[in-house]
């Protein structure tokens, strides 16, 4: 991880920044910064509790995979299901093919999650729909629908318009070898959308030396209401929502 710090500051050092984002070059720095933000054993209940037929061997799709991490947890209530990752990220990806190289039921799949066209009992989103426009989302759901079993789930979260306030501070801090890396989001509501301003710090704890890089994130919130309504629309028969007075629910949907 020290290498891999010391890679980032080079290429920072060098203005070769253009592909220095979060889910690329900066990957091996995700799980540091924000793993504990994520609850990857409580995303795994909900899949298990939704799962149809719980008594035989499932087909289960993670769409924006990530890391990996859900997708252990995943095999941990899953051991003989047939489980696939998919990324669009090669810098995530990568390791979600590391973490999960010894573990035979999983594989991954470095692509757009509208190229999979593979029967499945349950397909899950997790951290993925805050990056969706309404059209793409619309697309989606239409594409999940046609490759879910019968009785099979969709499986979602999604953030709330009143998660984020404008002007929302995030900041994240974790320290590797003798590095000190942050990270800081601010919420901006401007006219043509909602974004993330993304900053990410590597302080050397030896020299004080900072080195900073940043990008800008569409953001995109749900209401659950609104959700629940285009599931209907395209057929989904029982749909669940959890979680809304957290402003940051998920949603079941079942065909």
């Amino acid at each position: 991880m020290k290498d891999t710090v010391e890679n980032i500051i080079s290429d920072i050092e060098k203005g070769n920044t253009e592909n220095l984002t979060l889910y690329e070059r900066l990957a091996p720095v995700y799980d540091y910064l924000y793993g504990s933000a994520y609850d990857y054993e409580n995303q795994a209940s909900y899949i298990k509790e939704s799962a149809p037929n719980k008594d035989r061997p499932l087909k289960i799709i993670e769409g924006g995979c990530g890391t990996g991490r859900l997708l252990e947890e995943l095999n941990n209530n899953h051991p003989n299901s047939n489980i696939l990752g998919v990324e669009l990220h090669e810098g995530m990806s990568k390791l979600a093919e590391e973490r999960t190289k010894n573990i035979n039921n999983v594989h991954i799949r470095n692509e757009d999650m509208l190229n999979i066209d593979e029967e499945c009992d349950i397909f899950t989103l997790f951290g993925v729909m805050a990056h969706v426009d309404g059209d793409m989302r619309l697309n989606f759901f239409e594409h999940v629908y046609e490759m879910l079993t019968d009785e099979g789930s969709l499986i979602f979260n999604y953030k709330h318009p009143e998660y984020d306030v404008d002007g929302k501070y995030s900041p994240w801090e974790r320290d590797v070898a003798n590095y000190t890396i942050k990270s800081h989001y601010i919420t901006l509501h401007e006219d043509s959308g909602t974004y993330y301003a993304v900053s990410y710090e590597f302080m050397n704890n030896d020299t004080d030396e900072v080195y900073s890089v940043g990008e800008l994130m569409d953001i995109y919130f749900q209401r659950p209401e609104n959700l629940i309504s285009e599931l209907k629309n395209i057929g989904f028969s029982n749909i669940e929502s959890y979680g809304e007075e957290n402003k940051n629910g998920v949603i079941v949907a079942t065909k």
